[in-house]
């Protein structure tokens, strides 16, 4: 592998119209950045990520967003946040700054929320705009008519954007973005701005993992899911079940039969996502896209190829998972998932 590759997905959840040509866009115009990918997702009014987010109760945007990179494993997100044009480049000023956590004298925050992120992120240079720049009429129309059929069983959308990239070093990382829920509490922090929930980034001996989740984000930050895949992956004997088998597994596990969550409906237990694992000792790489909800759009490449994909959920599948493996050795294994 000579360059950075990236994987980019518009959220697992139900999509009217298919994203997966914004997320090839992403991928592109990246050059392996996810920071720069998860920003053309947050400037797309299509996207429930920054501009065009979904609505809270109140008729306001409140939007959420989270970096991890394996590299000193920093973490930093920020919620609640309505002034902030991209949070996802806040997100990663504020994972960044713990970088250089040793020469400060107080403690660098990992998370910080609302007027304290908005009044930092712009102290940093990074580009505020006024709350009403960030809603539009889809949104609004949207608000309205949840607000009219909220007694109904309505479909909502749990599409939070993301992406996950690693180099040739094994340095990797993971982003996501997110509007919430429509009809969310004001102040509402979902599962961005929880450590161990949309997102994880590690590097343990030879094998990287990253991880970014899309879903209902109480319950994935209540299991802190991405972790929990995570390090599933990374304990992994080469002898024992292929990476796909393991992140099905763990789902079912520790995410649809927690005991955390006995007492939650099983129709709100939706998630889904990308998993990037790459292991220098065996020369491999191979990106998984799982999903219960109904779609996942996504893609993935690097500077010489994208590729991209629609997942679609049936009712003989509820569980979807596609394994994209890749070799880089003179005699690749033949094998395919």
């Amino acid at each position: 592998m000579r360059m950075t590759f990236i994987a980019v997905h518009a959220g697992a959840g139900t999509h009217i119209n298919p994203l997966e040509s914004l997320c090839a866009k992403a991928v592109k115009a990246s050059n392996g950045d996810i920071v720069r990918a998860v920003k053309i997702l947050e400037d797309d009014p299509s996207t429930n990520a920054g501009i065009g987010s979904n609505l809270t109760f109140d008729g306001r945007v409140e939007c959420e967003a989270a970096f991890f990179s394996s590299n000193q494993t920093v973490f930093g997100a920020v919620g609640a946040v309505s002034r902030i044009r991209n949070p996802i480049v806040a997100a990663y000023k504020l994972a960044k700054e713990q970088s250089s956590a040793a020469d400060k004298r107080l403690i660098v925050p990992s998370v910080l929320v609302s007027q304290g992120a908005e009044q930092w992120a712009q102290s940093e240079g990074v580009e505020m705009c006024e709350p009403d720049e960030l809603i539009i009429e889809r949104s609004l129309n949207e608000w309205k008519d949840a607000k009219l059929l909220i007694d109904r069983d309505s479909k909502q959308q749990l599409d939070t954007v993301g992406a996950v990239s690693v180099d040739v070093n094994g340095d990797c990382s993971a982003a996501c973005s997110s509007g919430g829920i429509m009809l969310k509490r004001s102040g509402r922090l979902g599962h961005a701005t929880q450590v161990g929930g949309a997102v994880w980034a590690e590097q343990k001996g030879s094998r990287s993992v990253a991880v970014s989740l899309s879903g209902c984000g109480e319950f994935i930050a209540k299991t802190c899911l991405s972790q929990r895949i995570a390090q599933g992956l990374l304990e992994r004997e080469e002898d024992e079940d292929l990476m796909l088998n393991r992140v099905r597994n763990i789902f079912e596990k520790d995410f649809i039969h927690s005991t955390l969550l006995a007492f939650r409906s099983s129709k709100r237990l939706l998630a889904g996502g990308l998993v990037l694992i790459y292991d220098s000792n065996e020369r491999s790489r191979e990106l998984i896209a799982f999903h219960n909800t109904e779609h996942l759009p996504f893609a993935f490449g690097d500077a010489t190829s994208v590729r991209k994909a629609f997942s679609k959920r049936t009712s003989l599948s509820p569980f979807i998972i596609h394994s994209f493996p890749s070799y880089f050795c003179d005699n690749p294994p033949g094998s395919t998932h």
